[in-house]
């Protein structure tokens, strides 16, 4: 076994882990895992080191590069601007190191991502994940009265007026609310309007 373990390849270390397996031997078993993940992590095949690191739930030397692993997993997804990648690999991390940091960090970076998308709706969910940090209050008005806006360009008066609203003193957005309220009352109007215009003819041809 310490021979196949000198040999440093990953076939080397599959056959001391199942060597030292065969009689029982734990330790050498999982230390012969441990550098095969080692040895995959190394050569950039973090799932296959994610799985074999994984099962090893009580071993603390394990557990502990597992972490590392899923760390810098998460880093380099948020280098790549994979931000939920990077997002769920930091939130399964909990308080190991500054993982929680991370993880609202690429939260507003994911917003951010979204907004110049245009994805308005998407990205002001993010901000409302980390309302109480940064400028992120500040980014889901710039959401909401972008999404305002989309409203009432497509005819959505009442939902045009209801994001208008919820905005308070912001911009414009007390004339666009109120603009859109008038626009959609004044369409019910006339929709009403049609509707009769319809049905007069109808009840003239019945009474007749």
């Amino acid at each position: 076994i310490d021979g196949l373990m000198n040999v440093g390849t990953d076939a080397a270390y599959e056959q001391a882990a199942l060597r030292a397996a065969a009689i029982g031997d734990t330790a050498r078993e999982e230390k012969a895992v441990i550098a095969r993940a080692e040895l995959a992590a190394a050569n950039g095949d973090t799932g296959a080191a994610e799985a074999l690191l994984a099962p090893l739930e009580d071993n603390e030397e394990a557990q502990s590069a597992l972490r590392r692993l899923i760390y810098d997993v998460a880093k380099a997804a948020k280098e790549k601007l994979d931000y939920p990648t990077a997002i769920a690999r930091f939130d399964s991390l909990g308080d190991y190191e500054d993982a929680a940091a991370q993880k609202t960090d690429s939260i507003d970076l994911y917003g951010r991502q979204l907004m110049r998308e245009g994805k308005y709706q998407a990205a002001c969910d993010q901000f409302m994940l980390v309302s109480d940090t940064g400028d992120a209050i500040a980014l889901i008005r710039q959401c909401r009265y972008a999404l305002g806006l989309e409203k009432q360009q497509a005819g959505e008066y009442e939902a045009a007026a209801a994001l208008f609203e919820s905005l308070g003193v912001y911009e414009d957005a007390q004339t666009r609310g109120q603009l859109c309220r008038y626009t959609a009352g004044t369409n019910a109007l006339s929709a009403v309007g049609r509707c009769m215009r319809v049905r007069n003819p109808v009840e003239h041809r019945l009474r007749d």
